[in-house]
């Protein structure tokens, strides 16, 4: 019998899914302060799909073959938001230059979020410029994008994440998209709703 891949392992394992208190992660962060605050309060309860396996399938080839060039795969990322608070996260390539993959079905559109989450990552690592690989998931065809790391969106995130902190601290929840997100978000239902828990 062949062994599980430990990015699969990962991906089902409650302690790496399990959320450490006090910790913010920068990827919900970036994407939506109320998802974030939803998902330290509840939990995730995300579905993996065929989607969620091709794109850590895609991750894990282009990882390996960065990791073989120097590269420092899954760096994990934090930066102290105050009272005893973290904002966290992982870089999925770290060298001169910190690399983001994000897979979908548009290898030619960067959302700003992946823009915020490369750059905080770059920005706490000390690094001048980021790049974001985007891959189709379907046809492997794939975009790259070079950016400086902008210091001033560095400190929006940082603020972002202080405020989602002092929302959980006092259990109000935060301003949320309120766009299209809502239709797919796996809090979508408690968003349209949700006043004061």
């Amino acid at each position: 019998m062949r062994e599980v891949h430990p990015a699969l392992r990962n991906l089902y394992s409650e302690t790496e899914r399990k959320r450490k208190p006090k910790e913010l992660w920068i990827s919900n962060i970036v994407f939506c302060q109320r998802f974030e605050f939803l998902n330290y309060v509840f939990g995730s309860s995300s579905k993996i799909t065929d989607s969620t396996l091709a794109g850590i399938y895609l991750h894990t080839l282009i990882q390996s073959y960065l990791e073989k060039n120097g590269y420092e795969i899954e760096k994990r990322v934090e930066i102290d938001i105050g009272d005893e608070w973290k904002l966290v996260g992982r870089a999925d390539a770290v060298k001169d230059v910190v690399i983001e993959i994000k897979t979908t079905n548009n290898y030619h559109d960067v959302k700003d979020y992946w823009i915020a989450q490369a750059n905080i990552y770059a920005y706490i690592l000390n690094r001048p410029k980021f790049e974001i690989l985007v891959i189709d998931k379907i046809t492997g065809c794939y975009s790259t994008y070079r950016f400086k790391t902008d210091n001033n969106l560095a400190k929006k995130t940082i603020a972002a994440a202080i405020n989602v902190k002092n929302c959980i601290i006092k259990n109000k929840p935060p301003t949320g998209r309120m766009d299209s997100c809502v239709d797919f978000c796996e809090f979508g239902h408690l968003c349209k709703h949700v006043v004061e828990l």
